[in-house]
């Protein structure tokens, strides 16, 4: 939804989200790697790992 970019929506509502989950050892949060950059500024660190996912 481009036309809300850039407005901080994005962040504040993970910045929220974390609040309310910071009595949880970890999240993990799985993205494309472009959109990386984003979620490490709010203080996240990339990291690799490996899944499965049933349909």
């Amino acid at each position: 939804m481009r036309a809300y970019r850039g407005q901080g929506i994005g962040t504040e509502l993970v910045r929220r989200l974390l609040h309310k989950l910071s009595g949880l050892h970890m999240v993990d949060v799985m993205c494309d790697p472009d959109v990386q950059p984003f979620y490490a500024r709010l203080g996240m660190l990339a990291s690799t790992g490996m899944m499965i996912r049933r349909t």
